[in-house]
């Protein structure tokens, strides 16, 4: 009780959205500026069928230092927000495009698994759609950052950023969980599972398939709660409970797997460990829906 009450506190929840996208700018955007970094986006950027014949191509390594100083550098108008209104303004429209920009891959690159007959069978887009969360998380740090700045409040810009975390919370819990019925997902599960002293049991109880349905239902079944945001309240407040402990568990795989990058070590993140670090703004996203009271919900 007394930890919802604290989650009700706009001040709180401000703080929680604002923070949240710091750790996660920095994080990754300092990560931009590894040579491996760079690889990635020059492969990202031959794939995608809009850019792969033009000469930005061959810049992947520069390109991304550029990514990096832009994600540090509205980390760092963010953190200047409560002294600096304009300048925190400024950050948050910065990380609203950063956030936003990468979900046109979906359109562009080959995000899908042929093996399965390609959409909606996701792969690699599976890290892209939770881009939409965080997508929400920024819109509604700008919401409250154009009304420190001296703006009127715009209630549908808040209304419209909660709705985008709820989509993005439900799309990754269905779409990701819809997929753990695969023996693709399955197997790509299996080191998650193995080194995690809170899923290694099932791999000793049920086959490898049978616990990666497990987790399915539970991932589906919690989106279907989190539906019921504008029905039932009660069951609304369970769904972001279990939801809080789903992220909860999948950020606990950075360092059970781990999830740092193999040459670099801790804090530095592989590339299953940045896909799992993005959980860190789907539970910030949780527990800031489970404190909106119902008359802020639409």
């Amino acid at each position: 009780m007394i930890f919802s009450d604290y989650m009700r506190d706009r001040n709180v929840q401000t703080l929680l959205a604002q923070w949240t996208l710091v750790i996660l700018l920095i994080w990754t955007g300092v990560m931009k500026f590894t040579v491996g970094e760079g690889e990635s986006l020059a492969e990202a950027l031959r794939a995608n069928s809009l850019l792969k014949d033009t000469g930005i191509t061959g810049h992947g390594l520069i390109l991304s230092k550029i990514l990096g100083g832009l994600s540090v550098g509205a980390a760092v108008l963010l953190i200047t927000r409560d002294r600096l209104a304009k300048t925190g303004l400024a950050g948050a429209y910065l990380a609203l495009l950063l956030f936003a920009a990468p979900l046109t891959q979906l359109f562009t690159n080959p995000v899908w698994i042929d093996g399965l007959g390609g959409f909606p069978a996701i792969g690699a887009g599976q890290g892209i759609i939770k881009y939409i969360t965080l997508s929400g998380l920024a819109l509604y740090l700008l919401a409250d950052s154009r009304t420190q700045a001296g703006g009127v409040y715009s209630e549908k810009l808040e209304q419209w950023s909660l709705k985008i975390m709820l989509l993005g919370l439900v799309t990754v819990l269905l779409w990701i969980g819809g997929m753990k019925f695969t023996a693709v997902e399955a197997a790509g599960i299996e080191p998650l599972l193995k080194t995690h002293f809170a899923f290694s049991w099932m791999l000793d109880s049920f086959s490898l398939q049978t616990a990666s349905n497990i987790i399915g239902v539970t991932e589906i079944l919690t989106a279907l709660l989190l539906l019921l945001w504008w029905v039932n309240g009660r069951l609304f407040g369970l769904g972001t409970l279990i939801a809080a402990a789903t992220f909860v568990l999948t950020l606990s795989f950075l360092v059970t797997l781990p999830g740092w990058h193999p040459d670099l070590g801790f804090p530095a993140v592989g590339g299953t460990g940045q896909f799992l670090l993005k959980d860190l703004g789907l539970l910030a996203a949780t527990l800031l829906l489970a404190g909106i009271p119902h008359v802020r919900r639409g």
